[in-house]
Order: C-alpha cells, then sequence, then structure tokens
C-alpha cells in the first residue's frame, strides 16, 4: 500500500491491521508518530498527539536506533531472557535431552568424554531462523587441541577449541529447533558450565540515508546526525520537548539560502546592522545574529537575497527568529512586480498573512526562538525572486520602522527550497 510502513508485531509476527501497525503520511507531517496506549510511556506520545489530529500512529516504544537499523519495539541486538533451563547442571542433566552416555555431572559441571562425536546433550529450545548468543564457561580439559561442537539446529555448527579458563561467547544462527553440544572423537575429557541461550532482537527494518541530517534531541537543541542513521525527533508543543520522539522521514530538499548562518555577508537595504554571535542559537551555539537598524530614518530595517527561481513553482522560506527589543518580524517576497509576505509576532507566537495567495507557519523552538516559514508559488514568468527578513512595525496596515540604533532581534537558520512546507534545519 502506498505511503504505508509495516513493522513486525505481536513479537515478531508481520501483521498489517491492529496493533503495532505503522503508518507514514508525507502529506501530513512527513514524520513517524509513536502511540500506544499499553505501554509506560503512552502518556507523554498521546501528549505529543494532541495537536496533530491528522499524524499516523506507529508503536515505538521504547523507541532505539543504531546505524543502519532502526527498532519499533526492542533496541537493536537487545539480548532476551535466558532460554536454557538448568544451564548450571544444579539439578544433574535434569531438563536436558542425553544421547549416549559420554555426558556426565561432576562437581556441578559437565563432562564431556571425547570419545566419539555422534553423543550429545540437548534442549530443544530455539527457532529457526532466528539469532542466539551461546556462551558457557569452559572450565578444563586435558590436551591443547581438543575440541567440541555446538549446533544450533540440523547444520549449524561450531568447533570449540582452547577456549580454558574463559567465557565462550558466540552469536550464532539457528536452522532448527534444537541446541546441541556434541562430543568429539579427540579421546579428551572437558568440562563445561553455565550454559546460557539468548534470542537476540534485531531491528524491524533497515534505514539508508546517504548524507548527514538535523533532528531535535531531547533536550529541545537542533543537533546532526550521521549517515545511515536515523532521527528520532522530538516533537516540541509550545515551545515544550515532549518525552516521546517520532521518526523523522522526509525528502531531500537543497537549501538555496547561500548565508544560512552568516546573515551579515547578505545584500542589505534600509542601512541595517547584522551583527554575528550575539546569542545562543537553537542548535546551543552562539552564532545567533542580531539585526538592527542604525538610523532613525522612517524605513525597513532588512537584510534582502536575489536567487534564481523556476516560474509557478512552489517554494518555501524560513528563519529562527527571537524577539530582542523589538518583536515584529515581516518575512517578504517580492516576484518581481510585488512586495507580499507575513508579520509574524515573536513575543506572543502569532502570524498575520499579507496576501490571500501565501501560507505560513510559526513554530515555537522554546527559549523565546520561533522558526517562522512562508510558503509562496512564483508566476509563470518569473525568472529572480527576493527574499527580505525586517524589522517592522505595523501602521495602517503597512510595515514601517522608526530605527533608533539599537534595537532589534535576533535570528539565525535562514532557508529556501522548493517545497510547500519547511523541512528539517
Amino acid at each position: 500500500m502506498a505511503n504505508n510502513i509495516y513493522h513486525k508485531s505481536n513479537w515478531g509476527s508481520p501483521k498489517k491491521d491492529g496493533w503495532g501497525d505503522v503508518y507514514f503520511n508525507p502529506s501530513a507531517t512527513n514524520k513517524l508518530y509513536s502511540r500506544s496506549d499499553n505501554y509506560e510511556n503512552s502518556d507523554g506520545t498521546d501528549k505529543a498527539l494532541d495537536k496533530k489530529p491528522d499524524t499516523q500512529s506507529i508503536l515505538m516504544t521504547p523507541t532505539a536506533y543504531n546505524v543502519g537499523s532502526m527498532n519499533s519495539v526492542l533496541p537493536p541486538y537487545e539480548v532476551l531472557p535466558e532460554l536454557v533451563t538448568n544451564g548450571g547442571f544444579s539439578d544433574g542433566t535434569n531438563d536436558w535431552i542425553t544421547n549416549g552416555d559420554n555426558f556426565t555431572i561432576v562437581d556441578g559441571a559437565l563432562k564431556i568424554n571425547r570419545v566419539t562425536d555422534t553423543t550429545f546433550i540437548q534442549q530443544n529450545i530455539l527457532t529457526s531462523g532466528k539469532k542466539y548468543k551461546v556462551e558457557f564457561d569452559v572450565l578444563d580439559k586435558i590436551d591443547n587441541n581438543g575440541t567440541f561442537i555446538v549446533r544450533l539446529g540440523s547444520n549449524n555448527v561450531y568447533g570449540v577449541s582452547n577456549y580454558e579458563g574463559t567465557r565462550f561467547s558466540k552469536i550464532l544462527t539457528s536452522v532448527g529447533t534444537d541446541f546441541r553440544i556434541y562430543s568429539s572423537s579427540d579421546n579428551g575429557v572437558i568440562y563445561v558450565d553455565n550454559i546460557s541461550v539468548k534470542e537476540i532482537q534485531e531491528a524491524d527494518f533497515t534505514f539508508d540515508r546517504n548524507s548527514t541530517a538535523t533532528r531535535v534531541n531531547k533536550e529541545g537543541l537542533i543537533e546532526t546526525v550521521a549517515i545511515d542513521t536515523p532521527r528520532l525527533d522530538y516533537p516540541l508543543i509550545d515551545g515544550v520537548v515532549q518525552d516521546c520522539p517520532a521518526l523523522l522521514l522526509e525528502p531531500s530538499r537543497q537549501n538555496q539560502a547561500e548565508y544560512s548562518v552568516n546573515l551579515n555577508s547578505l545584500l542589505s537595504s534600509g542601512t541595517p546592522a547584522i551583527t554575528a554571535n550575539e546569542t545562543t542559537a537553537p542548535d546551543g551555539t552562539n552564532t545567533a545574529s542580531k539585526i538592527t537598524q542604525t538610523n532613525t530614518n522612517t524605513y525597513q530595517s532588512r537584510f534582502k537575497q536575489g536567487f534564481t527561481v523556476s516560474g509557478s513553482t512552489t517554494y518555501t522560506r524560513s528563519i529562527f527568529a527571537k524577539a530582542a527589543e523589538d518583536d515584529l518580524l515581516f518575512l517578504q517576497q517580492y516576484d518581481g512586480s510585488t512586495n507580499y509576505g507575513t508579520y509574524f509576532d515573536l513575543t506572543n507566537g502569532t502570524k498575520t498573512d499579507s496576501n490571500a495567495s501565501i501560507s505560513s507557519t510559526i513554530e515555537d523552538f522554546g527559549d523565546g526562538w520561533y522558526r517562522c516559514s512562508v510558503t509562496f508559488t512564483t508566476n509563470s514568468s518569473a525568472t529572480f525572486e527576493r527574499i527580505q527578513v525586517a524589522i517592522a512595525e505595523i501602521v495602517n496596515a503597512t510595515p514601517t520602522y522608526q530605527g533608533d540604533g539599537t534595537s532589534g532581534f535576533y535570528i539565525w537558520g535562514a532557508q529556501l527550497e522548493e517545497q510547500s512546507y519547511a523541512t528539517s534545519y
């Protein structure tokens, strides 16, 4: 089914409907959300989804990941409970099936007389095709070259040698249901104790991304994650980081804003000053700039950047902003003939569009930061676009500003993309 992703549910049985389904809808928020009424963090998950009624739900409790893998039920490669009964032989060979008389219990350990390779001791505890972690102590042997055999099912054989005084530990895949320890025919004696077999829970599905990317971490900061590492993005609701993350999936997009952090490198008008490294940015670094008006002329203090566009194409411009002495940001578009845009109130977290042909969003990132974005479509003949960010006051429905030389607000993380919404920074 298009745009649907299903994970293993009911402890490994693939299931399309009911508990454990995974859904992804790129037209909504481009995120996979985890939601469950049966797990300890379901309250946090449900709160994270209360204001997102159009999002789909998946079970990811707890959520874990590794490079190249993602798991929605258990962390990747987690070791599950012990499967062997009486692995320490405190009850002799009870719970073990023995074939042949080459296995005895001496001082609480399994003694293997290596005189033939056709005898074995076994428990039927495995599932074919699954991985298991096999461990036991090798206590003593009478020669350096003697071996015995560990077998998981009918074909998987592992010869054990030169492990005296150590803890044997291997991860093996079973091709049957029986776990066996075979004797061998090299005429020796070996002692084994504390046998353990545990299933290894693998990731539900693999993950691939050929670039680094960003997410919001559990501290509410934007951070970069490595290639092939899933992004567990923590939702921000009213600027508060939620406890349960969502798997962030997005299409590949290019940021066409040439200067994203070094905003003082942009062309400017209205004699503004853009001072770099003035305060802490949403990624926790001291890289946010401050824009101020440097004279007292009645004029919009703004910076702007021009770029080449295609006609009849949708673009989204976004920037992070935080109030200082001023708190009204005007994110403006110019399509060659008309200026239009959106006013963003950085104190109250509200917005007002100046033109019905555009749409906008304002997202609370905490610590006074808002991500402001405007989506617009160029006219059919457009080849050039100019994006402007301005300090503004609304006077008679017109943006204006009376600069005092010191007042302004903070900005960071400019982004322009050919897309109907703002993707992650």
